[in-house]
């Protein structure tokens, strides 16, 4: 069995054991002995059995600290399969968490900006056509643009305001 020991990849576990806040410190702590001692199985028994899964502030954290413990342990599919649903949960938390940001800047900071310009300037004005896109991961390709179902909506959208100007 090859096992990687290069700084890289101890920086990265100590990275993620030191985002650790407070829940279920102990088990995290005594996890880590374990790590550190070359007591793999013992260190991925103790981590699943702790309180770190269950809360969704610290589960990401878990999956990559379990994800190691296969890796060092030798388990490689699992290390993998948990790796994969680490990078899952990230998506889905990060790509919620920015796609709400995004509406917000688009349909709330800038709202008046739009309507006086559009006013101001003859313009129609498609209001909070994004709205139903944002955070919907079945409409976008990634956080900020939409794949082919959202762009068919944005266009159903843009014609209901325009099709009383088009011939």
């Amino acid at each position: 069995m090859i096992r990687y020991k290069g700084p890289l990849l101890r920086g990265l576990f100590f990275l993620f054991l030191m985002s650790c806040a407070g829940i279920d410190r102990e088990a995290h702590i005594n996890y880590r002995i374990y790590f550190k001692q070359g007591k793999y199985k013992e260190a991925i028994e103790l981590l699943k059995s702790s309180s770190l899964a269950k809360d969704k502030e610290t589960k990401l954290m878990f999956l990559m600290d379990l994800g190691m413990g296969y890796y060092q342990y030798g388990d490689y599919l699992k290390a993998i399969d948990t790796f994969q649903a680490a990078k899952n949960l990230s998506q889905e938390l990060y790509t919620i968490s920015i796609s709400k940001k995004a509406k917000s800047i688009v349909t709330n900071d800038y709202a008046d900006d739009y309507i006086t310009f559009a006013k101001d300037n003859g313009c129609l004005l498609v209001p909070n056509v994004l709205d139903e896109l944002f955070g919907n991961k079945k409409l976008m390709v990634d956080t900020v643009h939409p794949n082919a179902k959202g762009y068919t909506i944005v266009a159903k959208e843009f014609y209901k305001v325009i099709k009383n100007y088009v011939n």
